[in-house]
C-alpha cells in the first residue's frame, strides 16, 4: 500500500482485508456482514489493474427484531396484559383462560426466538462490534506506523452497521496482497 509516496506493508488479516474493500470503493456503503463475510468461494474478482481482489457481497442482511417491532412486541404484551386484568376482574373465566394462552405463547415464541429477555443483538449487531473493534485496532496501528495515513483513515472511514471510505478528496490506492 502507498500513501503520502511512502510504501507500507501490511500482513495479511481481517483488518487489512476490510480496508482493502472499503478503499476499492470510495462512497460505496458495505454492510458490516458483507465485510465480515468475507468473500465467498470462487468470488473473488480483481477489481481494477492495481491487483486489489475483492469479494463480493455475501452473509445474510437478516437481523434480531428491529426498533419498530420490538415496540409492536412490547405492545402487544401490554394490551394483553391489560385485556387479561380485565377479564380477571369480569371473573370472565373463558376470556381469561384464551388471553393466558396467547400471553404464553407469544412470550414462550420471543424467549425461543430472541432469547428470554428477547434482547436486540442480533447478527447484524454482532458482526458491527466485531468489524468496527478489527477496523480501530488496524487504524490504531497505521498511527504508529504511518501516522498520516491512520489520521486519514481515521477521518474518513465512517463505521457501524454500515461502513463507507468517504475521504474528502479522491485519493488513488494501489493495493494488491501477495
Amino acid at each position: 500500500m502507498w500513501y503520502s509516496g511512502q510504501e507500507l506493508r501490511l500482513r495479511d488479516g481481517k483488518g487489512p482485508r476490510y480496508l482493502a474493500t472499503l478503499l476499492a470503493a470510495p462512497g460505496r456503503e458495505f454492510h458490516v456482514l458483507q465485510l465480515a463475510a468475507g468473500p465467498p468461494p470462487g468470488a473473488i474478482t480483481p477489481v481494477s489493474g492495481e491487483g486489489l481482489s475483492i469479494g463480493g457481497p455475501g452473509g445474510l442482511l437478516d437481523d434480531g427484531p428491529d426498533g419498530r417491532a420490538r415496540r409492536q412486541y412490547r405492545a402487544r404484551l401490554v394490551d394483553l396484559q391489560a385485556e387479561l386484568d380485565e377479564a380477571e376482574r369480569f371473573s370472565d373465566q373463558g376470556r381469561v383462560e384464551l388471553l393466558r394462552a396467547e400471553l404464553d405463547s407469544l412470550t414462550s415464541q420471543l424467549a425461543h426466538h430472541f432469547g428470554s429477555h428477547a434482547r436486540a443483538r442480533g447478527p447484524a449487531e454482532t458482526a458491527r462490534k466485531a468489524v468496527t473493534k478489527v477496523l480501530r485496532l488496524q487504524i490504531g496501528k497505521l498511527l504508529d506506523a504511518h501516522p498520516l495515513l491512520g489520521q486519514h483513515l481515521r477521518d474518513s472511514l465512517r463505521m457501524g452497521t454500515v461502513c463507507v471510505y468517504a475521504p474528502p478528496t479522491p485519493t488513488l490506492w494501489e493495493v494488491a496482497f501477495g
